[in-house]
């Protein structure tokens, strides 16, 4: 995510089921986006058991496009398994951009185990209801996303309604 310089508008680099003319453009992404253009990341990408792919850390080019979105429509999901994959300089940037999109009125929420969801509660003052503990294996995240799958169709419903709470994204799945 980069923010733009006139801070009204979020660019979104989107290599899979997001880009224009894929199953999930429509449905997330329609009458959001202000503009939008062909692009390249590097990373590597793996397909998911839901269908669709995910990027990770890598040095192979990949194909997606920039979309450009205002602010009010935006959500971030972040799955993370805390500290093994995160070194301390990222941990401070990535800390102060989501306080910055937090002011910006932007929905942050973590799916991450019991440990890291405490952590990040407390040093970014996160509702409980915008995070979702999952156990720290392959089947937990699986779990996880297919949670935040239902949770994000749920918060779409309420963007296109015009009626978005902003702390209470996994409410309905709290046990």
């Amino acid at each position: 995510m980069q923010m733009d310089k006139n801070l009204d508008q979020c660019r979104v680099f989107v290599y899979g089921t997001l880009k224009p003319d894929q199953a999930n453009f429509e449905k997330y992404c329609a009458g959001k986006v202000i503009a939008q253009q062909q692009a390249i990341a590097y990373g590597e990408l793996f397909l998911l058991p839901m269908g669709y792919p995910a990027m990770i850390v890598g040095n192979s080019p990949v194909y997606g496009y920039l979309l450009s979105f205002k602010y009010d429509s935006i959500l971030i999901n972040i799955f993370t398994d805390g500290e093994n994959n995160t070194s301390y300089s990222y941990k401070d940037r990535a800390a102060i951009a989501l306080k910055s999109a937090k002011l910006l009125n932007i929905l942050v929420t973590f799916v991450a185990d019991s440990y890291v969801i405490s952590k990040l509660t407390e040093a970014l003052n996160i509702s409980s209801d915008n995070t979702l503990v999952v156990e720290n294996t392959a089947k937990g995240y699986e779990k996880g996303m297919l949670v935040n799958s239902v949770a994000r169709s749920n918060y779409t419903t309420q963007v296109v309604e015009d009626n978005v709470n902003m702390d209470g994204y996994f409410k309905d799945f709290k046990e």
